[in-house]
């Protein structure tokens, strides 16, 4: 899927992003979404796949992947990827590089 919650509020994205998840592992199958909401993808997604100018700059579990580092390389932006009172993993955005 190509950019599925794009024109969605943040309830709907939500929304759409747990059930497609939800069913996937209902019905065991590989669920591939390009996504540019890497929050999302911190939320939901087990494994990512970081591409940039044409190459792979990083892929495995996201929480691997998905780290101050690679927002520095490919991104070129200071952030910060901090826990929430709930245990999930949020990228803040400090400044650009």
């Amino acid at each position: 899927m190509d950019e599925p919650t794009s024109a969605l509020d943040m309830h709907r994205q939500v929304q759409v992003l747990d059930f497609m998840r939800a069913l996937a592992r209902k019905r065991e199958v590989i669920v591939f979404i390009a996504i540019h909401d890497l929050n999302q993808a911190l939320r939901f997604a087990d494994q990512v796949l970081v591409i940039a100018n044409g190459t792979t700059q990083g892929s495995g579990p996201s929480d691997e992947v998905i780290t101050e580092q690679m927002l520095r390389n490919v991104y070129q932006v200071e952030a910060r990827i901090e826990k929430c009172s709930r245990g999930q993993r949020h990228i803040l955005i400090d400044g650009m590089l």
